[in-house]
């Protein structure tokens, strides 16, 4: 994470504080500023992110490398990008290539597999199939009332719930009329067919049917099917890539997150490697000897406009760093 200041345009003595408070932050005591970025979701399975214009050190090349984000779906992807500058192949398919300042024609290919799941409903009773409550295995089917009209004494209409063989794993909701002839309660379904069941002490509430008897389901039933979809494509964007060289004595974002800056003692950086990392020996803004140890404020101009990089240093190795305006 990047730790951002600001240098204000203040008295000399007013400076001279704002330079304490930074040497501060550079020994551990400043709380810097987070910056986050700004990530978006993307729908499709593959999203190629484009290039933004870029600005390297002086005589430095601009390493390419392909970018794009990917959803969870994709298992495996290969990217690759093809540049050219003006009729000039540079490179071909290639995941990595260094380039020079100038205006380049960049095209970025990704192929991707993987496996998208889909759900859909499929019917597993449809209307028509037969009821038969004949003895399936240790199954013996039956159907239970679940609401009941009397019309009169001996007849009314009914709704039922029948029991299903277990490999259905279902209920299948029939209804129709009923009438009581012969101590037999007689049932008739809406489609015609008909079926006979005897009631135990008058319950109506359930019937068991006779093993010649059947009914026709009136109810779809469906269920949930998942049904797993191949994921697999390329694709491809084409864009205009403008990389810009910086002046002599300065250096950029990408130099700053090569300086390696830490608490740890003698772990750091030292004043001369930071000089190399940053194209630059620094302009000593504050230097003290504090129990013992030397701390150092050194800061470096970017070739971003104002902004500038300051590194804290102790006994002469990085011990903190940050951006921020001049």
């Amino acid at each position: 994470m990047e730790t951002v200041f600001t240098l204000a345009r203040h008295s000399k003595i007013t400076r001279f504080f704002i330079l304490a408070t930074a040497l501060a932050v550079l020994v551990g005591l400043l709380i810097g500023v987070p910056v986050s970025a700004a990530h978006a979701e993307a729908n499709p399975p593959v999203t190629i992110t484009p290039l933004s214009p870029a600005t390297v050190s002086y005589k430095n090349k601009y390493i390419l490398i392909p970018r794009y984000s990917k959803t969870y779906t994709v298992e495996h992807s290969t990217a690759t990008v093809t540049v050219t500058q003006g009729n000039k192949l540079i490179a071909s398919h290639v995941d990595r290539v260094e380039l020079y300042a100038g205006t380049y024609t960049v095209t970025q290919t990704v192929t991707y597999s993987g496996y998208a799941y889909q759900y859909r409903q499929v019917e597993t009773v449809a209307v028509g199939t037969w009821i038969q409550p004949y003895p399936i295995g240790p199954a013996n089917p039956g159907c239970k009332i679940t609401s009941k009209t009397s019309v009169t004494d001996t007849t009314g209409t009914w709704t039922g719930a029948c029991d299903v063989p277990p490999y259905w794993g279902e209920t299948v909701k029939v209804e129709g009329t009923w009438q009581l002839a012969d101590g037999n309660i007689h049932l008739l379904n809406s489609v015609g067919e008909e079926a006979y069941s005897y009631p135990s002490d008058l319950d109506y509430r359930w019937l068991q049917f006779d093993s010649h008897a059947k009914l026709q389901a009136l109810t779809n039933l469906t269920k949930w099917v998942t049904d797993k979809v191949d994921q697999s494509g390329t694709v491809t964007s084409t864009q205009t890539l403008t990389i810009t060289e910086g002046p002599k004595n300065c250096a950029t974002r990408a130099d700053y997150k090569k300086v390696k800056a830490t608490k740890k003692r003698h772990r750091g950086d030292s004043i001369k490697k930071v000089a190399k990392r940053l194209f630059s020996p620094g302009e000593v803004y504050l230097s003290k000897v504090i129990g013992g140890h030397t701390v150092e404020v050194r800061i470096y101009e970017m070739c971003s406009g104002p902004k500038v990089i300051a590194v804290g240093f102790g006994d002469g190795h990085a011990i903190k760093k940050a951006m921020g305006n001049r």
